[in-house]
C-alpha cells in the first residue's frame, strides 16, 4: 500500500516535500524473496524491541535445501565424494549467491563491536548482546549436517529497499526511512516506510565554488 501527502498552499509559498508511505508485511517479504530466488525457502521472523515499541528490529532467518544451492557433483573419485559428503569443497550456484548477496549482512559485520556509535544505535533498536552475536554467527551461509539444510540470516530492510527500487535503475528514487515496526506476531509484523523524493540540491555541492563563479 502507498499514499502520497496532499500538496497545500503556504503563506511562504514553500511546498511540502512529496512523501510516499508504504506498509510491508512478512508475507510480502517472504514471497518477494522466493520469487527472486526461483525456489522455496523456509523463513521465520522474530521482533526485537528496543528502547520503545517503535524502535524495533526484525530478525529474519532462512533455510535452503542443498539441491537448490549446490552444484551437483558427479564423480567416482573417493576423495571428491568424501569432501562433498562432509560439506567441504561444495560449489554454490552463482545465480543463488548473486541474488542473496544484496540482502546479506556485510562480511565484516563482526567489526561493528569496534564502533560505539553504531553499537548504541543497534542497542536502541533491540540488537545487542546475544542477539548481535546471533547475527554475526549466521551472517554467512553455513551448513547444518544434522539438519541437512543451509542456514543464513538476512536483512529484511535490504529486501524492502530492493522491492521499492526502480526496475530500470535498481535504485530508490528518493530517500527511504523505516518509521516503525508494528505487530505482535510474525504474521502481523509490518514495516512502515517513508520514501522522500530527492530535492534539487545534493550533499556534495560546493557552495564555495558557486559563490566564486562570475
Amino acid at each position: 500500500m502507498s499514499t502520497t501527502t496532499v500538496t497545500r498552499m503556504t503563506k511562504c509559498g514553500i511546498q511540502p516535500m512529496p512523501i510516499e508511505i508504504y506498509k510491508f508485511g512478512t508475507a510480502d517479504i517472504t514471497n518477494y524473496l522466493r520469487n527472486q530466488l526461483g525456489f522455496d525457502v523456509g523463513v521465520d521472523y522474530c521482533r526485537w524491541t528496543g528502547i520503545t515499541a517503535n524502535h524495533s528490529y526484525v530478525r529474519m532467518r532462512i533455510v535452503i535445501m542443498p539441491k537448490d544451492i549446490i552444484v551437483p557433483v558427479e564423480s567416482n573419485n573417493f576423495v571428491d565424494r568424501t569432501l562433498n559428503e562432509n560439506s567441504a569443497g561444495m560449489r554454490f550456484k552463482d545465480t543463488v549467491l548473486e541474488t542473496l548477496k544484496p540482502y546479506m549482512y556485510p562480511a565484516n559485520v563482526d567489526q561493528l563491536k569496534a564502533h560505539p556509535d553504531t553499537l548504541r544505535h543497534l542497542y536502541e533498536h533491540g540488537v545487542y548482546g546475544d542477539r548481535l552475536e546471533e547475527i554475526i554467527r549466521y551472517a554467512k551461509l553455513n551448513y547444518s549436517k544434522e539438519a541437512g539444510f543451509f542456514r543464513l540470516y538476512l536483512r529484511p530492510e535490504r529486501i524492502i529497499a530492493d522491492m521499492l527500487s526502480d526496475p530500470n535503475t535498481n535504485e530508490i528514487d528518493g530517500n527511504m526511512a523505516i518509521t516503525r515496526v508494528i505487530g505482535e506476531t510474525p504474521e502481523t509484523f509490518q514495516w512502515e516506510i517513508q520514501v522522500t523524493s530527492n530535492s534539487g540540491l545534493t550533499s556534495d555541492i560546493s557552495i564555495d565554488k558557486i559563490f566564486a563563479m562570475n
